[in-house]
């Protein structure tokens, strides 16, 4: 009989295939995204109406509600709120029944030069949690045959153990998870050994965070319910942890509320 590979090993191997399937789909949807562009160019050269109707369509502001403008005359858009004032205009101005979630959002200078970006992607610990509920699954042999055959997403954070990554690469479903942003990936933690102590350091408030093609990062920061000190301790955790330098804009809001734009020290 002939002597087993080490098990390391094995598991080396899967996650090197895994990360090159990554690479794969990232190059993919690059491609996907400027073929999508140069077509919309050529149906306007080409006089096509119909594009040039949805295109003109998807700029027009969206009529807001009474209640939003009747909030909307109490923020100042063109000034830059100190954090704790923000946090309590956002309260003053939201409208709905329900404990809102307060969103930060931020918008990003790109990069200078060439290499990868760093801030594309990452994990952020939040001291209070962000008060958002996250379903959690574990890709086990079950769980990676049914997403196989459905091509279905149906939570949030996907968890797998480095044994199973090979597993994950042969049964193709990185194609399906991959472009979504849920495929387990070891640099942000979702490979782990350590199943049980990952799921509890994720409810316990570490998030993942990953840019949009237009440079946005979105991240919910906590309840409008919640006490102003845990909320600005959230948004400071995750100043903390970008490049605040080059940040364009930062403003936070309610579910359904009006923005308030936030002051940034970018020292």
């Amino acid at each position: 009989m002939g002597e087993q590979r080490p098990k390391k090993i094995k598991q080396e191997e899967a996650l090197a295939q895994a990360e090159e399937q990554l690479k794969v789909i990232a190059k993919k949807e690059k491609e996907a995204r400027l073929v999508g562009g140069r077509a919309k160019k050529t149906a306007l050269d080409k006089g096509d109406k119909k594009a040039k109707a949805e295109i003109v369509k998807s700029k027009r502001k969206k009529v807001r509600g009474k209640n939003y403008q009747a909030m909307m005359v109490k923020v100042d858009r063109g000034k830059l709120y100190e954090l704790g004032e923000a946090i309590e205009i956002v309260k003053a101005v939201n409208f709905v029944k329900f404990d809102a979630s307060l969103d930060l959002h931020l918008n990003f200078l790109s990069k200078k030069g060439k290499g990868e970006d760093a801030l594309s992607r990452g994990i952020i610990e939040l001291p209070n949690a962000s008060g958002k509920k996250a379903k959690i699954i574990v890709l086990d042999d079950k769980k990676i045959e049914e997403i196989s055959k459905s091509k279905k997403i149906d939570f949030d954070i996907a968890l797998a153990t480095p044994s199973q990554m090979l597993k994950i690469a042969k049964s193709g479903i990185a194609r399906i998870l991959g472009p979504k942003g849920k495929m387990p990936n070891p640099k942000y933690g979702t490979v782990t050994e350590n199943i049980e102590e990952t799921k509890k350091a994720i409810e316990a408030g570490r998030i993942e965070y990953r840019l949009d093609d237009g440079r946005n990062l979105h991240l919910t920061v906590g309840k409008i319910s919640w006490d102003n000190k845990k909320i600005e301790e959230n948004i400071k955790a995750v100043l903390a942890k970008l490049p605040v330098s080059r940040i364009k804009s930062a403003t936070l809001s309610g579910s359904m509320g009006p923005a308030v734009k936030i002051k940034v020290d970018k020292k």
